[in-house]
C-alpha cells in the first residue's frame, strides 16, 4: 500500500516537470521546439498529475471481510458466558466480543445451529402451525 502510494507521487511529479517543460532525468529545460510544449500534450500530463492526486486522496476499500469463522484456544480461554439460562444468540455475542474480525467471520446462532444439525446433535419437526423448528434429540 505504501510502496503504490509513494509510486504515484513519483509519477505525479514527472508528469509535472513533463507538462511545466522540465526533464525529469536532469531538471533541465526542454527544448523549445520540442513536441512536450505542444498544448495537445501538456493538457493531458496535467489531467493526469490532477487524477492522481485525487487516487491518493480517496480513501482505499477496507479489505474484504473474512469468510470463516475461526478462534484461537487463547481467545476461547478469554470467553465470558452471561450467568444463568442463555440463548444461541448471547452465546455467540459473547463468542465474538473476543474475536478478531479482522480474522474471524463473526460467529451467529444460525451458523452455530447449522453445525449441531449437521453433526446430529439437533433435529429438525414440524410444529402443529406447520413451521420448521430445530429441537434437541437424544444425542
Amino acid at each position: 500500500m505504501e510502496m503504490e502510494k509513494e509510486k504515484l507521487l513519483e509519477s505525479k511529479s514527472i508528469l509535472m516537470k513533463l507538462a511545466n517543460g522540465i526533464n525529469p532525468l536532469n531538471n533541465e529545460p526542454i527544448n523549445d521546439h520540442s513536441f512536450l510544449h505542444d498544448p495537445q500534450i501538456i493538457r493531458p500530463l496535467f489531467y493526469l498529475s490532477d487524477y492522481i492526486s485525487k487516487q491518493l486522496e480517496v480513501k482505499k476499500i477496507p479489505p474484504r471481510k473474512p469468510a470463516t469463522f475461526h478462534i484461537t484456544d487463547e481467545q476461547l480461554k478469554q470467553v465470558t458466558l452471561p450467568l444463568g439460562k442463555i440463548g444461541i444468540n448471547d452465546f455467540s455475542k459473547a463468542i465474538n466480543v473476543v474475536i478478531d474480525p479482522t480474522i474471524s467471520k463473526k460467529l451467529t446462532g444460525t451458523m452455530i445451529n447449522k453445525k449441531l444439525k449437521a453433526i446430529g446433535i439437533l433435529s429438525e419437526e414440524v410444529d402443529g402451525n406447520g413451521h420448521r423448528v430445530k429441537v434437541k434429540n437424544d444425542k
